[in-house]
């Protein structure tokens, strides 16, 4: 059953999304369950979702992520407790979306998994659930801000996407300039999504306590999102040995 809404609510400039640039509908996701409907989201049929952009941004070298791809094991560590919290972020998005919570994903050491495991998830939830999800990293969000500031009013407002999507990856939060105007656009972007119960995954190098940023941000973050510290194991590093070492017996095999 299709859920939609009839009558113009103030402040709203489409009367059928509410300017989401989708309606929700229930439907069976075979893919995953036969048996249970979940809540998807398709395009709104007045605006036509011209409000969203439809690029993710996930990065091209993650595009065919997804929780299958993952593995816990890489780490050679326990870990049962991270991923069953994990695994649940996305096979029990709906309850996270109810309580309005995300997820912060943090190690100190680089290529420890942490933007790749941030988009697995997105991309399952955005597969199981039809959720609009988008990726930026904090620089390049801080920079799309700086352009907007050049945009005409006839221009549509690219940072629109990130403040309203189902789900936002915001990647390496702490990599940078810390300065006044970056704290307070830091800060509109998180209370905004906050406020609205929009769920956020952050990834960065650091605690939150460890980020030189606004207290006002640490807040909202602490509100928002539960910490999940990886194992400090550089998975690329031994996914990049891994394949070193099988170049390097296809070579010496004639294999290649």
């Amino acid at each position: 059953m299709r859920i939609s809404h009839n009558t113009l609510t103030p402040g709203y400039k489409c009367s059928l999304c509410h300017d989401t640039g989708y309606i929700i509908e229930k439907i069976i996701v075979p893919e995953y369950d036969r048996s249970i409907s979940v809540n998807v989201g398709e395009e709104c049929p007045n605006c036509k979702g011209k409000i969203w952009s439809g690029d993710t941004g996930i990065p091209k070298i993650f595009a065919e992520a997804d929780m299958s791809k993952f593995s816990f094991a890489e780490y050679g560590q326990d870990i049962k407790k991270i991923e069953a919290l994990v695994t649940s972020f996305w096979k029990e998005f709906e309850t996270w979306e109810k309580h309005s919570k995300g997820l912060y994903l943090w190690s100190d050491t680089k290529g420890s998994g942490k933007s790749f495991l941030a988009c697995c998830l997105a991309r399952s939830i955005e597969g199981k659930y039809r959720k609009r999800v988008k990726f930026i990293t904090t620089v390049d969000y801080l920079q799309m801000v700086k352009e907007s500031y050049k945009q005409g009013h006839d221009v549509p407002d690219k940072l629109y996407g990130y403040l309203n999507c189902d789900l936002l990856i915001v990647d390496d939060l702490g990599s940078e300039k810390s300065g006044e105007w970056q704290n307070q656009e830091l800060f509109h972007l998180f209370d905004f999504r906050m406020c609205n119960g929009k769920i956020t995954i952050v990834t960065s190098n650091l605690p939150k306590s460890s980020l030189k940023h606004d207290g006002r941000i640490i807040d909202r973050l602490n509100r928002m999102c539960l910490s999940v510290q990886l194992p400090e194991v550089s998975i690329r590093t031994k996914r990049a040995q891994k394949d070193d070492e099988q170049f390097v017996k296809g070579i010496l095999s004639g294999n290649y």
